[in-house]
């Protein structure tokens, strides 16, 4: 049996995209998913929750605030698996699979990916399009 995994998005001013990505999540392998947006505001958090995901408002500004309070959610939601997404679709949620091959198998405790952009080339910013070539 798979160990409860939770999807944190960390979502700012993502409506446009943010409904491509949760519908494209693998449900058989993702128990939950939080996104967290910047403030309730957002009209991420409206498109977000009509996909079903639970919607936390940041406390505290910054991506790295963000990505922590979602950890910190899904923690508190029991998972043992946390896997992150950007609510932009740079990363591709079909690709969930192979990502959590490793720590699945108990083969690794933690997998990064990089960013492909040929899908989606207008989704990354040249800062992470430039960070990407470092990968």
């Amino acid at each position: 049996m798979q160990p409860p995994v939770i999807l944190v998005i960390p979502a700012w001013d993502e409506a446009e995209s943010i409904g491509a990505v949760l519908s494209e999540v693998p449900p058989e392998l993702v128990g939950e998913v939080v996104v967290v947006v910047g403030s309730s505001s957002d009209p991420t958090a409206t498109v977000a929750a009509a996909h079903g995901a639970r919607i936390i408002a940041q406390s505290r500004p910054g991506y790295g605030a963000a990505c922590r309070q979602g950890a910190r959610e899904a923690a508190a939601l029991g998972a043992e698996i946390v896997v992150f997404l950007d609510g932009d679709y740079a990363d591709p949620p079909m690709q969930l699979a192979q990502v959590m091959g490793p720590v699945l198998a108990d083969e690794a405790d933690l997998v990064l990916g990089c960013r492909d952009g040929t899908a989606h080339p207008g989704a990354l910013p040249l800062h992470a399009r430039f960070g990407n070539h470092l990968c």
